[in-house]
């Protein structure tokens, strides 16, 4: 018998999981604050990594990510100075696809409603009651359902009803986002420096990061500078974990050190896109009674391993394939323990490697940069493909690598197939 389902947020993780329920005949209501043409505001790219291609395939989503993205064919690790320390082909690892969150919103939307979901926007959820197992919207709507997903985020409204105690962690580090439209990049001897050929191009420096990459379906060209050492107390705006600023003068002082493109593209922006990152580790528990969390509701992490928006998407998948066939609330709270105990191990090592890499790409010391160039530097990428996956591998390993892109829900022997 089909469950009623009802999700709280429809960004990617909550598109995705009404995906994944309605595909199994369920009836999905999606309940998402914001009207929908918000979502993708600051125009911020997204990379869709190999564990969860397969996923979306089997959705029946290859059309919608050939129209909405582009795959990435290589990523180059360079220094400020624009000296290549690695290059990365992805062929060596599997499909990967590279997009603007707008875009993917609007595309994992069409697949929740043609999938028969229901997507309510601009509907404010007040408060949900796990003991009750009911969702009440700010009119004072009850909402009944056999299951409530609270996919509202990092700063996670359901969480909070569920684990009051619980504080997620607010950064000391910030993204600013600038997009500029990619002839301009391509076409100037200058910014085209960018690319030189690679989809995507990381520069590390002490403190901070920078991640470039072309949009070509969105003919955008994204740019996130990553500040590892921008305080909370150093922030004007420290209550605010999103806002589009007009004044770089500061920003210009702090990549004063880089290349002249990146200099260029600062100098030229109107405005960029700040956003602070969250930490969500150590929660209690992911469910409690018929409601449960998913993504970065109870596993936000640091934007080093580029598996956030992954993680969501698995999450989606194996929740769903657990409760296809539950029919009781005993079925339903059984399968929640079983999804956070298939779940949980993946992700808590996915969030250490997360916090590694952020220490990696940042470091400061002029010995600890030469140690880390010289291992990059001797990685052989053929590895990966004949490595056997190893979650307690080395980070960074063809063993770990492994895990990370194929050790994917599909290939679990406790799910079966999706």
């Amino acid at each position: 018998m089909p469950l009623k389902v009802v999700i709280v947020g429809g960004g990617i993780a909550g598109l995705t999981a009404a995906i994944a329920f309605a595909r199994n005949g369920h009836d999905v209501h999606v309940y998402e604050r914001r009207d929908h043409s918000r979502h993708g505001e600051s125009g911020s790219g997204i990379l869709l990594m190999p564990n969860v291609i397969p996923i979306l395939k089997q959705w029946g989503m290859q059309h919608e990510l050939e129209k909405n993205a582009n795959p990435v064919s290589t990523t180059e690790m360079r220094m400020p100075d624009g000296e290549v320390i690695l290059q990365r082909d992805w062929a060596q690892r599997g499909e990967a696809w590279y997009g603007l969150r707008g875009a993917f919103n609007a595309m994992f939307r069409r697949s929740a409603v043609a999938s028969g979901a229901m997507i309510l926007d601009s509907t404010n959820v007040s408060h949900v009651d796990p003991e009750r197992g009911v969702l009440v919207l700010q009119d004072g709507t009850v909402v009944e359902a056999d299951l409530i997903i609270g996919a509202d985020g990092s700063s996670s409204n359901v969480r909070q009803d569920l684990f009051p105690q619980y504080k997620a962690t607010t950064l000391d580090m910030a993204c600013f986002q600038i997009s500029t439209p990619l002839f301009e990049v391509t076409n100037d001897p200058v910014l085209s420096q960018l690319t030189s050929g690679a989809a995507t191009v990381i520069t590390l420096s002490p403190g901070r990061n920078i991640y470039a990459s072309p949009a070509p379906a969105q003919n955008s060209f994204d740019i996130q500078f990553v500040d590892q050492e921008y305080s909370l107390a150093q922030d004007p705006h420290a209550d605010l974990l999103n806002e589009r600023i007009t004044d770089l003068e500061w920003l210009r002082k702090r990549w004063s050190d880089h290349s002249p493109a990146y200099q260029a593209i600062i100098q030229r922006a109107e405005s960029a896109f700040k956003w602070r990152f969250m930490e969500v580790r150590n929660l209690p528990s992911w469910s409690r009674g018929n409601v449960v969390l998913l993504g970065d509701a109870c596993h936000s992490m640091r934007p080093f391993a580029g598996q956030g928006c992954a993680s969501g998407i698995e999450d989606a998948a194996v929740l769903a394939k657990l409760l296809r066939t539950a029919c009781s609330g005993d079925d339903i709270r059984r399968s929640l323990a079983e999804y956070e105990k298939i779940r949980r191990p993946r992700v808590d090592r996915i969030q250490a490697f997360a916090t590694a890499m952020g220490h990696i790409w940042s470091c400061k010391s002029p010995g600890d940069i030469e140690r880390r160039n010289s291992a990059w530097r001797n990685i052989k990428q053929e590895q990966i493909e004949t490595a056997t996956p190893d979650m307690n591998a080395a980070f960074n390993s063809p063993e770990f690598t492994a895990w990370l892109d194929r050790c994917i829900v599909m290939g679990d022997s406790r799910l079966g197939h999706l």
